[in-house]
């Protein structure tokens, strides 16, 4: 196995908060503290106030989105005889605005709230990156589960269901958020072989002690008396292992990430994500029966 790249945003989960609340409205310092979870309590409640190091943190995410042209940083100013309506956005470095944060901090009222913005860059489609920065992490989830079976011998039997859970609820988890890829390629991923896919179940079996079945609910929606089906853990997860390496391995044979995404995403609500859900289900028990 090799290990997936990100391409270029390598943002926090924060950070990306901050671009989606661009997107539509400028966003005040006092809310990018708590994207970022720099803040607790109310965040409409001005009195709690960020310690110098929480605005150190803001400031880095704030830079580092300024310097690739996704947001600028500012504040507003209102013209001599003007109306606070009309006040005027003015553009300032990061380290200028944190010193006004820093400066406003100082005072006893709460003007510290509204002493910088962070706005939309012109030109910057902050939706595209949002998208982007989903699939690159979704890309890295998949890319440590098919690392799972290569390494599972080294951790203690005790560990391993815990390992699995961890990772596949992540896997749900973000999934289930991906957004949608409109004219998705239908041709076929990159083959993975029986022989790939059994060796694969084979080390989730010995590092297991054994095969482990458990009981499924075939079409629990469906409105008729749900028929019941015996499953192998091991088969669940192989399939899963198949569909999603081959994804992988076709993004590092440079088919179009967009193709390889709409794939995942497809699979994920046709087939692997229902083996995901009911191998978490396995998963619990044995982490439970094991405390």
């Amino acid at each position: 196995m090799t290990t997936a790249k990100s391409s270029h945003l390598s943002l926090t989960a924060g950070e990306l908060n901050i671009l989606a609340d661009a997107q539509g409205d400028d966003v005040s310092i006092l809310w990018v503290l708590e994207q970022l979870g720099l803040r607790e309590g109310d965040a409409l409640n001005g009195d709690a106030r960020p310690e110098p190091a929480d605005v150190e943190l803001a400031f880095a995410s704030i830079t580092r989105l300024v310097d690739r042209r996704l947001i600028t940083v500012g504040h507003f100013e209102t013209p001599d005889g003007a109306e606070p309506k009309d006040a005027i956005y003015v553009e300032e470095s990061p380290a200028s605005a944190k010193a006004r944060v820093t400066a406003a901090l100082a005072q006893p009222n709460d003007d510290w709230t509204r002493a910088c913005w962070v706005v939309q860059a012109d030109g910057a489609d902050l939706k595209a990156v949002g998208e982007q920065a989903s699939f690159e992490r979704f890309t890295e989830e998949v890319d440590d589960f098919c690392n799972i079976p290569f390494r599972f011998a080294a951790y203690r039997p005790d560990e391993r269901a815990n390992l699995l859970l961890h990772s596949l609820a992540t896997l749900v988890a973000l999934a289930s958020d991906l957004p949608d890829i409109s004219a998705p390629s239908h041709a076929a991923g990159a083959l993975v072989s029986k022989a790939e896919r059994a060796d694969i179940a084979g080390r989730l079996v010995n590092g297991f002690g054994g095969e482990i079945t458990f009981w499924t609910v075939e079409k629990p929606l469906s409105g008729a008396r749900p028929g019941m089906t015996l499953t192998r853990l091991a088969e669940d997860l192989a399939d899963m292992w198949s569909v999603l390496v081959s994804g992988l391995r076709d993004l590092e044979a440079g088919v179009a990430p967009d193709d390889v995404y709409a794939r995942w995403r497809s699979s994920y609500h046709s087939a692997w994500g229902s083996r995901a859900i009911r191998a978490l289900s396995a998963l619990h028990e044995l982490e439970t029966a094991s405390r």
